[in-house]
């Protein structure tokens, strides 16, 4: 599951950053080769980090959901809310946020979560 979320995020973090160039400082001048090389360092570091985060979220869906599956022994959109919701609140958890941003990072996780397996539940079926 991390490796697919990673090649996932590595796609998604390239369509997203392929024409991004705040914080390249164009005021320097440089050769162009400088310049490419500089651009496609900076391009590769932010799509890095997105398929790291892909990959982190990736697998702790993955260990919420294959837990709350084994300790409920059912397969239903109650699983997918609460993993979707303890994914997205655990990596919320060092932003210091208070509880009622806790909450709605929870419930608005779990919805989002639900509402993909529902949807990818329909496109399969």
């Amino acid at each position: 599951m991390g490796l697919t979320s990673y090649a996932m995020g590595i796609g998604f973090g390239a369509f997203m950053n392929v024409h991004q160039t705040e914080g390249f400082d164009y005021t320097v001048h440089r050769s162009s080769r400088s310049q490419m090389k500089l651009s496609m360092m900076d391009f590769g570091r932010k799509v890095r980090s997105t398929a790291r985060g892909f990959a982190t979220f990736g697998v702790l869906y993955a260990i919420f959901d294959c837990t709350l599956e084994k300790m409920r022994r059912k397969t239903d959109g109650l699983n997918c809310f609460a993993s979707g919701g303890l994914t997205t609140l655990t990596l919320a958890l060092d932003t210091g946020m208070k509880w009622r941003g806790l909450t709605s990072t929870f419930l608005f996780g779990g919805l989002f979560a639900y509402l993909m397996e529902e949807l990818m539940d329909g496109y399969m079926h």
